[in-house]
């Protein structure tokens, strides 16, 4: 099942570069949530308490990749908790505008994209849900603003001074 062997990967990744005792930068684009090319969803495994898988499948539905994608997130915490580093990781959490007849192909179905977008994790504000406006063109000037890195020439503009509190206010609009 590719999505478990991106997260064991991940896993391990973070086990062989905590060793190393420096910052780390995982990109884990999920494919979940989109249909194969029969346009079915494949099934993923189901686990257990233990986090063992069952043996089992679920159901193949969009429901069961969010509670996959769910797990994995899970996981990936507790291994950040595990080597004692939670408090000094950042979480961002987003996704593209989804599959058909969800919002992407078929706009009777969901009118707009729906995207989420959830921030958290050492010196992040908690605010819970906002109506603040921000893009995926935003990702990459915040990235670098939390590595202070400069860049230039880029559409979107941090969030970091949002994130942390320094402002209330991110964008006025998106075009």
């Amino acid at each position: 099942y590719g999505p478990e062997m991106e997260l064991n990967y991940s896993l391990d990744f973070i086990d062989r570069n905590s060793k190393l005792k420096k910052p780390l930068f995982i990109y884990l684009p999920v494919h979940l949530g989109n249909k194969n090319s029969s346009q079915n969803f494949p099934a993923p495994p189901i686990y257990g308490k233990s986090g063992k898988r069952t043996g089992e499948l679920q159901p193949a539905t969009m429901q069961s990749h969010v509670e996959y994608i769910d797990y994995m997130l899970t996981r990936i915490e507790h291994k950040f908790r595990e080597i004692n580093q939670l408090e000094n990781t950042i979480f961002i959490v987003t996704t593209d505008n989804g599959s058909a007849g969800f919002g992407k192909d078929d706009v009777r179905e969901q009118k707009g994209s729906r995207v989420p977008l959830i921030v958290c994790g050492g010196n992040i504000k908690k605010r819970g849900i906002t109506n603040e406006l921000t893009d995926l063109s935003d990702i990459f000037p915040t990235i670098a603003d939390i590595c202070d890195a400069q860049v230039s020439d880029v559409d979107g503009k941090s969030l970091w001074p949002f994130l942390t509190g320094k402002t209330d206010k991110h964008r006025d609009w998106i075009y």
